[in-house]
């Protein structure tokens, strides 16, 4: 009677074993076989550190507590809430998670996830493009200047969108003109021109040099738009002796 029982147990932890779906097993599926992946965003973004391409998880409803994170990496940009160019997406009981990708260099931008130490390179790409200004605005750090080499004044130049996003990684043209319209005075290492950071504020060091020139002075600073013209706005300092 004992083998008979020792035997009917054997064989029902035998069937148990081989019925369960094992972690194991979990781990030697593709992950194209569990996991579902896309880019849901239009065909450009701005790389202007706000707007946002949106990647969407989909995993199996096979997969099993403990496998049901993603680690999602970039080879351009941010992602939200991440660390940098990774972020680890945990799915909701419905298998679904999804994460924001920003950038604020242009360019196109590849993801790849990883799952159960496999990897799947997600098909497409985030085409970041550059985040042209509609605004700009020039201002000062003093409201006079004297005529000497050591005399200088910081001009910046903050550039955005309609909506009041900074235009990152802009380039913008300084130039400083007299009454008469003439082109005076210098910029830091000879550069008259600046790009844009993170705030969209680009800045620039001028020196009228010793002119004997006096009177106000009006400083132009110029960028490009989306369509290829130029917005430009001034402001004025005044040149003492």
């Amino acid at each position: 009677m004992r083998k008979y029982r020792y035997q009917f147990f054997l064989f029902m932890f035998i069937s148990i074993q081989f019925s369960c779906f094992k972690e194991d097993d979990y781990e030697l599926i593709k992950a194209s076989d569990v996991i579902g992946i896309e880019i849901d965003t239009v065909t450009q973004v701005e790389a202007n550190g706000s707007a946002a391409a949106l990647i969407k998880i989909n995993l199996s409803n096979e997969a099993i507590p403990g496998r049901r994170k993603v680690m999602l990496k970039t080879d351009l940009g941010n992602f939200a809430g991440g660390n940098g160019d990774s972020i680890l997406v945990m799915v909701d009981n419905n298998f679904y998670g999804e994460a924001r990708l920003t950038s604020t260099r242009p360019g196109k931008a590849s993801v790849k996830a990883i799952i159960a130490g496999l990897e799947q390179k997600v098909d497409g790409s985030v085409n970041f493009i550059r985040a042209y200004p509609d605004k700009i605005t020039v201002s000062v750090d003093s409201f006079s200047i004297s005529n000497s080499f050591k005399s200088e004044s910081l001009i910046t130049a903050a550039l955005s969108s309609g909506s009041g996003v900074p235009s990152i990684r802009q380039q913008v043209k300084f130039v400083v003109l007299t009454s008469g319209g003439q082109p005076i005075g210098t910029f830091l290492n000879q550069v008259n021109t600046a790009e844009t950071d993170a705030s969209g504020k680009a800045y620039i060091r001028f020196s009228a040099g010793e002119t004997g020139i006096i009177g106000k002075l009006t400083i132009v600073a110029e960028a490009e738009r989306a369509d290829g013209t130029n917005i430009n706005n001034s402001t004025y300092i005044n040149l003492t002796h």
